[in-house]
């Protein structure tokens, strides 16, 4: 056990993210309820995660997630991921909560643009008060400066109208998360754990709104 403890612990990383882009300067995709209306409340199920560290891997396999839309750009959202386990088959879970279930607390997205040319909606999750999504006996807490995917409604992804749409967090070629900067500039975002380490994300998560609403570029 010492040995896989070591192992996951050097590993260290989880997810992690936070802070608030001032970054929508330039214009951000938007998202138009049909009703006109705010909050758009949303729910989902369903979906694996993975989060990588060098060659290593911790792996969740059930995904599920509430929260809601309350602003053309932005919202909140509490996720939780079940049957998380660290290399070497260890649960790790958060306080509180079943075996090999981590539940981040309540957090706030932004909608933005992934590319320069802004044909590209994504989505930068953002850390709750304080910093910290959650806490794990393998990771300890679990903060970091934010985390991007991208939206991917029905094509064409802007002007698409929908009652569901997915995230897809990706990886690149060097191992780290495939989009990092609003429009490709400014701010690097990362996730990190163990205070320094940093991992990435690879997840597609749909999520369902109670509402018809169209994403709109602008």
């Amino acid at each position: 056990m010492g040995r896989k403890w070591a192992l996951w612990v050097s590993l260290s990383t989880l997810f992690a993210a936070v802070a608030l882009p001032a970054a929508a300067a330039a214009g951000e995709p938007q998202i138009d309820p049909a009703n006109g209306k705010f909050p758009i409340p949303f729910f989902a199920t369903g979906g694996t995660m993975e989060l990588r560290v060098g060659g290593g891997k911790f792996v969740c396999t059930d995904y599920t997630a509430a929260g809601e839309i309350t602003s053309a750009t932005t919202g909140s959202i509490e996720t939780s991921f079940g049957g998380c386990k660290a290399p070497g088959g260890i649960a790790c879970t958060s306080p509180g909560q079943p075996s090999g279930t981590i539940k981040f607390a309540k957090s706030v997205f932004h909608l933005v643009y992934l590319t320069d040319a802004k044909t590209m909606p994504g989505v930068l999750v953002t850390p709750p008060t304080g910093g910290v999504f959650t806490t794990t006996a393998c990771t300890g807490e679990i903060k970091g400066s934010g985390y991007m995917g991208q939206l991917e409604w029905p094509a064409p992804a802007c002007g698409a109208k929908s009652t569901t749409f997915s995230f897809v967090y990706e990886v690149d070629a060097e191992g780290k998360q495939k989009y990092r900067q609003v429009t490709g500039t400014g701010t690097s975002y990362s996730l990190l754990a163990g205070g320094s380490t940093e991992i990435a994300l690879v997840s597609t998560n749909t999520w369902t709104l109670e509402q018809q609403a169209t994403v709109t570029c602008v």
